[in-house]
């Protein structure tokens, strides 16, 4: 069954995908109408709603949660859900001695999940839906006073911001991996155009006190977008200056630094936190891997095939040109809001400097988050440019033509969203051809596995731990919320019930075949036993 309790195994995904290709392009067609026609503002919604038919589309065939494969990102996620769910801290991991990257996610999915593992997996399908409304509707309220020009960069953020071809690179793909794979991360993006929007007006003390608390919980939620919008914000000040200098007053200087040192003092327990059992996560160390100059401490390689600075300007997709035009129209401009995402603008692409000269000394970190950060900018920046583009096509029809058919900003959008149908990721998105993630999640979940972890969660407390090794260490704690011990292959062939009662163990699988060399129960101790063809487990007398 799929996310909707759907069978879906005989799915012909051929047949599938053009029917849906021709159901977004009825409903491309259906948004367009009413932008032209209709007066109301419910057209600013548009691209949230396409990016939902995307959404849909691209999760009903599979059988369990897209990315969810063994090893993964998502499949840790899971893990950090379940286990908090099950009634754990949210710093728990599902393995014991390890800690969870991201805590907030944790106990944010643990209740929705409303505090029961076994909804997890349940929810985890619709927390993309999350992110894609939770950005739409930031970014809407930033641009709120022109509507056109919310939509447009809605438009871009949504359904442009991703350009065919981009699956054959390497941290490609923004809309895939930001919106599906890591919706927590595309929470953290969503609050960007909150602060931006705050921090367009005037600083007066409460706004300053607003956005340290906002700047703050955007570290928790994900601190490289936190570090990245800091950086940002440290550009608007000096081009508001350079504009300006009445522009921002000292005094609003003054408020603005003290807003960004707030929040680094509210975020500093995470990076501690962070620091202590992540190291590789804020160290600039070089790793295991100094003689290969291209590869970073996390293991992964430079993009090969294009240039980090290709990477960072065209390579972004046809909507860069607009990029630049919206930079050099907010610059003309000189007002504040404008400067605020310019400064963020140009706080991305020296952080992506900074990802190339790293990269070129095996210190790059999350250059794959850089990047992202960097394609939603630009892609806000697309949609400004569009907006000034069609705003000035606008008064030189009017006073070239009289005719109402030209005089309205919509009409000419609509037109010029008509021609980029093409690039719209609903259009020539194919995920069985174009993304692995998508591929591994058409098969579902191991039926032994589920069984396993409705047996587990029936019979033993959420703080109980697991001994296991092989595949069960990855299944168990996402399907149960149990926290697992992984054997030691070299351990006896039994093991002390003193001990196992120290490390909390309550249950031992076996699973059968190479890997799987589990200790047998001290004897006497079982005081139930499950079974399959490839698993058994064993439960412990407390």
């Amino acid at each position: 069954m799929n996310f909707l309790g759907v069978d879906v195994r005989g799915l012909d995904l051929d047949a599938f995908f053009r029917t849906g290709r021709f159901l977004y392009l009825a409903a491309y067609l259906a948004w367009i109408a009413v932008l032209v026609r209709t007066r109301r503002r419910v057209w600013a919604w548009g691209p949230v709603l396409l990016a939902l038919v995307v959404w849909a589309l691209t999760t009903f065939p599979l059988l369990r949660p897209y990315g969810l494969q063994v090893p993964s990102d998502r499949l840790r996620h899971v893990w950090w859900a379940a286990t908090a769910a099950a009634g754990n801290p949210p710093w728990e991991s599902g393995m014991v001695g390890q800690r969870t990257l991201e805590p907030l996610w944790s106990l944010l999915v643990s209740l929705l999940a409303l505090r029961d593992p076994a909804r997890v997996m349940a929810v985890y399908p619709f927390l993309p839906v999350l992110g894609l409304a939770a950005t739409g509707a930031a970014l809407w309220w930033a641009f709120r006073a022109q509507p056109l020009r919310a939509a447009l960069v809605a438009f871009f953020v949504l359904l442009a911001s991703t350009q065919p071809l981009d699956y054959l690179e390497p941290f490609r793909i923004f809309w895939a991996r930001h919106f599906l794979l890591k919706p927590n991360h595309a929470l953290g993006l969503a609050l960007v155009p909150v602060l931006a929007g705050v921090l367009g007006r005037p600083l007066t003390m409460v706004r300053t006190v607003g956005a340290a608390a906002l700047l703050g919980l955007l570290g928790w939620v994900f601190v490289v977008d936190w570090a990245l919008l800091c950086a940002g914000l440290a550009c608007f000040a000096l081009l508001a200056r350079a504009r300006r200098a009445a522009l921002l007053r000292r005094t609003e200087v003054a408020r603005l630094a003290a807003a960004l040192l707030a929040s680094a003092l509210l975020v500093a327990p995470f990076v501690l936190y962070l620091a202590r059992h992540f190291p590789n996560a804020v160290s600039l160390s070089a790793g295991d891997t100094t003689a290969v100059t291209p590869r970073s401490p996390w293991g992964d390689a430079r993009p090969a095939a294009h240039s980090l600075l290709f990477l960072g300007t065209f390579d972004l997709g046809p909507h860069f040109p607009l990029a630049l035009y919206g930079a050099y129209r907010a610059w003309r401009r000189g007002r504040r809001a404008d400067l605020v995402w310019l400064g963020v603008l140009a706080g991305a692409y020296l952080a992506w400097t900074a990802t190339a000269v790293l990269y070129a000394m095996a210190r790059a970190r999350a250059a794959d988050e850089v990047y992202w950060f960097l394609a939603f900018v630009v892609a806000v920046h697309a949609g400004m440019g569009a907006h000034a583009i069609v705003r000035r096509a606008a008064a030189l029809l009017r006073r070239a033509v009289r005719a109402s058919v030209v005089r309205a900003p919509r009409r000419l959008a609509a037109l010029g969203l008509l021609a980029w149908l093409p690039f719209t990721l609903g259009w020539w998105w194919d995920p069985p051809r174009m993304d692995g993630h998508f591929t591994a999640a058409l098969p579902p979940v191991p039926g032994d596995m589920r069984a396993l972890a409705a047996w587990l969660r029936e019979r033993t407390r959420g703080s109980d731990v697991v001994l296991a090794s092989g595949d069960v260490v990855a299944w168990v704690p996402a399907l149960s919320g149990r926290r697992v011990l992984r054997a030691d292959p070299a351990a006896d062939a039994v093991l002390d019930r003193a001990e196992l009662r120290g490390r909390g163990v309550r249950v031992i699988v076996s699973e059968a075949g190479p890997g799987g060399a589990v200790p047998a129960p001290p004897e006497g101790s079982v005081l139930d036993e499950f079974r399959t063809d490839r698993i058994s487990a064993w439960l412990l007398a407390p």
